[in-house]
């Protein structure tokens, strides 16, 4: 069967490379070919082995497909430690908005993105592969202005909750124009307020908002 739901050829292959950047392998090996279409593989390693990430597409208890993640494991010397993909049932994916890391022990999978929502949530996953979060951990309630701040602060390998609610709340704190919010464009509208007086007034607000939020982050 074709189509997103049935067998196709994306499929999820991996290549080990030594210390001077040359293939160990004179193919790629399979990482997991299984139904569906897998795309999108990140992976993160532990100390032992890589925990390769990806999207696929599963069977929804409504009876419809859905975007989903799934995950295998891979040894250091290649090996596929996984022959069936460990589903990460917690997470729907929104545009390639997650990603997973390792405290050298376990992994990590955050994402913006659930069956119930866009909140950010936490999958923890251990050594073994194990899921220990299968309902997810909600860190941070979906709203729009979360994603670059939260993928940012994973780059930089920070804890991401921090900047996530600071992102959260600083997006009610634009006084500067109507705008800005919705409470900006209500009192706009009542005509008693000129928009030269609204960025005076809105610039000093901003001012000292942002200064508090930093200074509450160191």
């Amino acid at each position: 069967v074709g189509g997103y739901y049935g067998e196709t050829s994306r499929d999820i292959y991996g290549m080990r490379l030594d210390l001077q950047g040359n293939p160990l392998e004179t193919v790629p090996f399979v990482i997991t070919a299984a139904r569906a279409s897998q795309e999108i593989p990140r992976a993160a390693w532990n100390g032992t082995n890589w925990l390769v990430v990806f999207e696929s597409v599963s069977e929804g208890g409504t009876g419809y497909y859905q975007q989903s993640l799934a995950a295998v494991r891979v040894a250091a010397n290649g090996t596929v430690l996984d022959p069936r993909p460990i589903p990460i049932w917690a997470v729907k994916p929104i545009s390639g908005t997650w990603a997973v890391a390792s405290d050298g022990n376990g992994w990590v999978v955050a994402a913006q993105g659930s069956p119930t929502g866009a909140d950010l949530i936490a999958v923890r996953i251990a050594a073994d592969g194990t899921v220990l979060d299968p309902g997810g951990k909600v860190l941070v309630p979906e709203t729009y202005y979360m994603r670059g701040s939260v993928r940012l602060a994973q780059a930089a390998g920070v804890d991401p909750v921090k900047p996530a609610l600071a992102a959260t709340v600083a997006c009610s704190f634009g006084f500067m124009l109507p705008v800005s919010t919705p409470p900006n464009a209500l009192v706009f509208a009542t005509g008693k307020l000129r928009i030269r007086e609204m960025i005076a007034y809105g610039a000093l607000l901003d001012l000292g908002i942002y200064t508090a939020q930093l200074i509450a982050l160191v």
